[in-house]
């Protein structure tokens, strides 16, 4: 991932994954056997906020200077907390509800971030957990204006025609793309819905369009749900599934805990199942790591537990991740066209699936076919399948579900056994018989 210092200090930002990001996260094992998958709650561990020392250095990661993230303690009353936080003049910017949990966005004093944070994880009477508000980014992508296209490679590589002729088409199911916004492109017609602003700079509001020049979100969601066989330029895994658009980033491509935090707790309202982030930060500050996005872990576990899936890219730095597995959070990385690890991909053990993410083909903003390459590619792709795999089984849970896609991966292509990248790719004709 990307990181960004502006004049107001080391600014953490939580980069789109889709271009060149994608999270892969696999459970510790050795050889290959049936698995089921297991729950794994953020509650048994929530580390203490790391202290201003411990905040990622200028040019390797960063977070807003003026804002922070902070639960109140269940048992506080809430003209106490209010008080408190009068106390280092800090003001509610926000406040964000994710199931039965409600999160509030501070707007700190200036230049007294720092001195916010000790205070007030000092105050446990008041909060059970305070944390920087880090920043991701989308990542930079590769793409080729070529108006002939070859065959889709990342198709055949999930094995997807199979997944149709099992009737597996992801009808039935919807996908939030969190990105930079959708536009209504033709090969998107007729299944995208109106969505849905979680952006902290601007707030929610009613808004599907992609903002300003970026154009990453529809790709996104072109790669994973594009109208197929209607002869106009690309065909995607999950052709019938509807496309629900969330902008989480700002003009420049970056988000941030709280935004995503609030996207989730959308989807959790609207009932939806399958989330596609190709956002995310540098490893080791990657959203894999709890010590420092501890809101998000515990949003990410309230969406696993209503039955969702959360995709995420896990990168293009071309690192490794050392954060465990976590069901709640399906990190995917890439591979290229020989099936090898792609030259940008992050891998480790936080990865689950990996996924095509070199020159995939996708429509832009402006209804144009393009080749792109980034994670932020391969995590539409896995989520794509996952939507195939659960037209097919709809009434599965998302534990069986995710058990199917492990179970039925495939791991026999050199790369698997020469690097972590979870439980292989995600074959979708055999997840769908």
């Amino acid at each position: 991932m990307l990181s960004k210092t502006s004049k107001r200090g080391a600014s953490s930002r939580i980069v789109l994954g889709a271009l060149l990001s994608t999270f892969v996260i696999s459970f510790t094992f050795s050889g290959f056997w049936t698995a089921s998958i297991a729950d794994s709650s953020p509650n048994s561990f929530v580390p203490n906020t790391p202290g201003p020392s411990k905040a990622p250095p200028p040019g390797v990661g960063g977070y807003r200077p003026d804002t922070i993230i902070v639960v109140a303690n269940p048992r506080a009353d809430a003209d106490d907390v209010t008080d408190a936080l009068s106390e280092v003049k800090g003001t509610i910017q926000r406040k964000i509800s994710v199931g039965t949990k409600e999160f509030l966005v501070i707007k700190t004093e200036k230049d007294k971030l720092d001195e916010t944070i000790r205070t007030l994880s000092k105050d446990k009477e008041h909060f059970s957990l305070v944390q920087r508000n880090y920043t991701s980014r989308k990542q930079a992508c590769d793409v080729l204006n070529d108006p002939r296209f070859a065959s889709q490679y990342e198709l055949s590589a999930l094995n997807v025609p199979s997944g149709w002729c099992a009737n597996a088409t992801g009808s039935g199911q919807t996908i939030a793309i969190l990105d930079t916004g959708v536009n209504p492109v033709s090969d998107l017609g007729g299944k995208l819905l109106t969505g849905f602003n979680a952006s902290v700079g601007s707030g929610p509001g009613n808004t599907d369009t992609d903002p300003g020049s970026l154009g990453h979100g529809t790709s996104c969601a072109t790669t994973a749900a594009a109208l197929s066989n209607n002869g106009t330029n690309t065909a995607a895994p999950a052709y019938n599934a509807l496309i629900y658009p969330i902008i989480i980033s700002d003009s420049e491509g970056y988000s941030d805990d709280a935004s995503i935090v609030a996207a989730i707790g959308e989807c959790i309202t609207k009932n939806i199942r399958i989330i596609s982030c190709s956002f995310n930060a540098t490893p080791p500050y990657s959203f894999s790591n709890i010590v420092f996005h501890p809101t998000l872990h515990i949003a990410l576990d309230a969406f696993y537990q209503s039955g969702g899936l959360f995709f995420n890219a896990s990168g293009n730095e071309k690192k490794s991740i050392r954060d465990p597995q976590r069901p709640y959070l399906i990190v995917v990385a890439a591979t290229d066209e020989a099936m090898r690890v792609a030259r940008f991909s992050n891998t480790g053990k936080s990865v689950w699936f990996a996924a095509p993410g070199s020159l995939v083909q996708c429509t832009t903003k402006n209804g144009f076919p393009a080749y792109i390459s980034g994670t932020s590619f391969s995590t539409p792709l896995a989520a794509g399948v996952a939507a195939m795999t659960w037209s097919k089984y709809p009434a599965d849970t998302n534990s069986q579900i995710l058990t199917r896609l492990v179970n039925t991966a495939n791991r026999s292509f050199k790369a698997y056994r020469d690097t972590k990248l979870g439980y292989g790719i995600p074959n979708a004709g055999s997840a769908a018989n």
